[in-house]
Parts: C-alpha cells; structure tokens; sequence
C-alpha cells in the first residue's frame, strides 16, 4: 500500500503511533509509552519519501502462558523509485522524483523500529 497525503510546507515528525487490535470480544490498542522523533521536512510543490514501514507482529505470555499480540516492530527500508511508480500510476500529476526522507532506524532509538532481514 502506497499512500499519498497532501500537507502544507514545513517541518513535521513523527513522535509515535497506535495500532488497533480487534480480536472479536475483545479489542485493544498498542503503541510506544516512550516518545521517539522522526523528523521530516516538506517543500511547496515537491514529493517528500517517508520510507517503507512493514509491520512486524510482536507477541507475549499471557498469566497463562498463552501467546498473545503485543504490538508491532516496524521494518524501514528504502523503496524510493518503486512506490513513487505506484503513486504515479494512479495520479499522474504526482512529480516523477522526490526528496527521500526515509529515516536511519538507528537514529530514531526506539524498540519498535528496525533494519529488514
């Protein structure tokens, strides 16, 4: 899935996000308790790359050592000139390059983002 959003120039980040579960009787939502920062900048008529984020499901013990969901670890790689081919496939008015701002996991310091295998 490639999305595109459009937002107004200027700096942003990224300081966490929530994963809803919903399991039929019970549901529940998993997300960082410690804050982390990825920055990114956007410039007035350009495309700006976050990255590919593949999720990467986390489990856990229950009190009855039964394995249950625990939230997600999220695989960065860089994918720049395939998915801006998707996202021009389906808006040709999208800008054939973009500004690859796609994080270093290392500097983002969070369990919940790694390299892909």
């Amino acid at each position: 899935v490639v999305l595109v959003k459009s937002l107004p120039a200027g700096k942003y980040e990224i300081f966490n996000f929530n994963i809803f579960l919903n399991m039929g009787m019970t549901q529940t939502n998993f997300s960082s308790k410690e804050p982390f920062s990825i920055p990114f900048t956007v410039k007035a008529g350009q495309v700006t790359y976050l990255g590919n984020y593949q999720a990467n499901k986390l489990t856990a013990k229950n009190t009855f050592g039964m394995v249950i969901p625990s939230g997600a670890a999220f695989a960065i790689s860089q994918r720049l000139m395939t998915e801006l081919g998707i996202a021009r496939a389906s808006d040709s008015k999208i800008p054939a390059t973009a500004e690859d701002s796609t994080p270093n996991v290392a500097n983002i310091k969070s369990q919940f983002f790694i390299q892909p295998r």
